[in-house]
């Protein structure tokens, strides 16, 4: 008795196992699919602030452009001086004496456009003198003790304004420009400062930026920048909050 018990039994488990098994055959390929990928690791994501990101300088002891996309920076001079970044580290960003200057070619431009930077500045200047500054685009740049933000369009116009860094106080501050062909956003340490509504048009070109010093204007800028960014696309408030709390840089999509 007991060993037609353990028969049935054995019966009675394959004939469940062949049921689970045929059923796994006979599930629709996609649903088979989605069951797979319910149980697979998760994929690493795309660091949204990598995203059309065309230009990268984090000035870490180098002048070169981190996403490979663009040429190093070219120095005015010589040698070059570092400066501790946000972050405290030593030798890790641009520091401008007064005595030269960056640039930066090929830089693509087009309506959809963006630059995030980070700068410290402690001197007062007579006029106006850029910070970072390109004949077609965004522009930071230094009025007096007042840093502004500006994009140049296509018929050499220029429009933007105050970020309200006012203070020579010798700290980080991080500025972001956007455009979209309509609207011009200005963000200052992580929040919305100033909008403008401005139609745009930039014709998608590659220009040349300075990092220190406007084009047509023969003296440097004195102060220090960090984490220079170019992008082909309008930054979300979403992106600049992150850029302004990034800690860690993440890899370049």
């Amino acid at each position: 008795m007991k060993k037609q018990i353990l028969i049935l039994s054995v019966v009675t488990v394959s004939m469940i196992l062949f049921s689970c098994s045929k059923g796994k055959l006979d599930m629709p390929t996609n649903e088979q699919t989605n069951s797979e990928e319910m149980v697979a690791p998760n994929r690493p994501a795309i660091d949204p602030l990598s995203v059309k990101l065309e230009g990268w300088y984090t000035f870490d002891r180098t002048l070169k452009d981190q996403s490979q996309k663009l040429p190093n920076a070219i120095s005015s001079a010589k040698s070059v001086s570092f400066d501790t970044d946000r972050k405290g580290k030593p030798n890790s960003a641009i520091s401008f004496t007064g005595s030269y200057h960056l640039s930066i070619d090929n830089v693509p431009q087009q309506t959809n456009t963006s630059i995030s930077v980070w700068v410290k500045y402690s001197n007062p200047v007579n006029s106006l003198i850029g910070v970072v500054y390109g004949l077609r685009g965004p522009n930071v740049v230094q009025v007096n003790n007042e840093i502004f933000a500006t994009i140049v369009d296509d018929g050499s116009s220029t429009n933007g304004g105050t970020t309200g860094l006012q203070v020579l106080d010798n700290n980080w501050h991080h500025v972001v420009i956007t455009s979209d062909g309509t609207t011009i956003k200005i963000y200052t340490d992580g929040n919305l400062k100033t909008t403008v509504n401005y139609p745009a048009i930039i014709t998608p070109s590659k220009i040349t930026y300075f990092v220190g010093a406007q084009a047509d204007i023969p003296y440097n800028w004195q102060g220090s920048v960090d984490d220079l960014r170019f992008y082909s696309r309008t930054l979300t408030a979403t992106d600049v909050k992150a850029l302004y709390g990034t800690t860690l840089d993440t890899s370049v999509q």
